[in-house]
């Protein structure tokens, strides 16, 4: 018998989480990636479809649990450097400059090297 394997991550199209997340943090969201999960509050565009599975990428290589805890160290940082501006604090995470930085190339994902997030690091 053939074994039919679950093609990640799993798209979740029209989603209230990312609009729950938003609630929580003042901003705007239509997209969020969460383990194998991504979801988008309307219909994935190309390019949020590339954001979100970039952040895919970074989670998968930390095993999920190092990005989430490195995500929210980077922002707590930022919310101290940038006296408590969420939206900076949030656009100048390290995770987040990858992302926002790559996700219009089409082959990024193809191309990226492990670890890439590593180079923004300055940049935040």
């Amino acid at each position: 018998q053939k074994v039919r394997s679950m093609k990640l991550p799993i798209e979740i199209n029209n989603s209230r989480i990312p609009g729950l997340i938003g609630k929580l943090t003042g901003m705007r969201i239509t997209g969020f990636s969460f383990g194998i999960w991504i979801f988008c509050s309307g219909t994935f565009s190309t390019r949020m479809r590339n954001h979100e599975l970039i952040h895919f990428a970074q989670q998968r290589e930390l095993l999920w649990v190092g990005q989430w805890l490195l995500y929210s160290l980077s922002f707590i940082i930022n919310m101290i450097r940038f006296k408590f501006d969420v939206r900076k604090s949030y656009r100048l995470n390290v995770f987040e400059l990858e992302a926002y930085d790559m996700d219009a190339c089409p082959h990024y994902l193809q191309e990226r090297p492990m670890y890439n997030w590593l180079k923004y690091i300055r940049k935040s």
